[in-house]
């Protein structure tokens, strides 16, 4: 007879990959959230430095097609910056998601091998009272036969 806790090292195992993969997952999530956010970090420079550099010839003489192409594209950097946020904002969501699934994955794992420890120690237990009472039954035979 298969004993519980060699019947729950395979479901250990296979939680154990479970949870692996739930890591690998939020990994993924949360590379993929760094990036995004340095893109953001990036535009909102762009647009520091592009404010920065009107800023230092706002004495100079700009002509109205000049001043429209500044404001259009100061306004499409700010729509893109407002668009990353949002990307952003996803991309957190995904992240938690991912690490919420692998949250519950870890916490199984560890169930798991609490029960697998838990079961083991009561083999042990099992088994040493097992051989006490062998040992006992032996004691008691051999004074039976000495009396």
């Amino acid at each position: 007879m298969i004993k519980k806790s060699e019947r729950m090292k395979s479901l250990v195992k296979l939680a154990e990959n479970e949870e692996a993969k739930a890591a690998a997952d939020m990994k993924l999530a949360t590379d993929y959230l760094s990036k995004v956010q340095n893109s953001l970090e990036g535009l909102v420079n762009y647009q520091n430095e592009y404010i920065g550099q009107f800023q230092q010839n706002i004495g100079k003489q700009f002509s109205i097609n000049q001043l429209n192409q500044y404001r259009n594209f100061l306004s499409q950097l700010t729509m893109g910056i407002e668009q990353q946020q949002q990307v952003i904002a996803r991309a957190h969501e995904i992240y938690e998601k991912k690490r919420r699934f692998w949250l519950e994955k870890h916490n199984r794992t560890r169930a798991l091998k609490k029960a697998m420890e838990n079961y083991h120690l009561d083999e042990q237990n099992a088994e040493e009272i097992k051989e006490q009472n062998l040992q006992d039954e032996f004691s008691m035979q051999k004074r039976n036969r000495d009396i």
